[in-house]
């Protein structure tokens, strides 16, 4: 692979998705990428910063350059990022069962009150006055 555009398109094809779903993962216009793939520029140290946060085992130093391989083996440190990545998505979650859970209680509790204040009325007033 002689260019970075060249290369850009071999991790897009290796990772075997379109240019719009690799500019939205790298947060970039679909526009730009398929002008880096064409050679029209090269991608700005912004990009190449959002590919490589993005595609963690992708060799940065390869898509720069074509030194060395393209995909590098996962490493210790990456594993407990993405352990540390599904956790932290996985609290959230959590959290936001506990916050509807806590609603759906308060809205019961609500109806539950209004039910007995209604039965302890029908109660003051006796169930055959209605």
């Amino acid at each position: 692979m002689e260019t970075i555009g060249e290369r850009l398109s071999e991790v897009i094809g290796s990772l075997n998705i379109t240019n719009r779903k690799f500019a939205e993962a790298v947060g970039e216009h679909e526009a730009k990428i398929s002008s880096y793939r064409r050679n029209m520029y090269k991608p700005s140290a912004d990009t190449i910063v959002a590919i490589a946060e993005t595609y963690r085992n992708l060799n940065i130093r390869w898509l720069l350059t074509g030194e060395g391989e393209m995909w590098r083996e996962e490493t210790a440190v990456d594993r407990t990022l993405k352990l540390s990545e599904q956790k932290t998505k996985i609290i959230t979650l959590l959290t936001d069962m506990l916050v509807m859970n806590h609603e759906l209680l308060e809205n019961i509790a609500e109806l539950v009150g209004t039910e007995k204040q209604i039965l302890l009325k029908q109660i003051k007033t006796g169930f055959h006055n209605q």
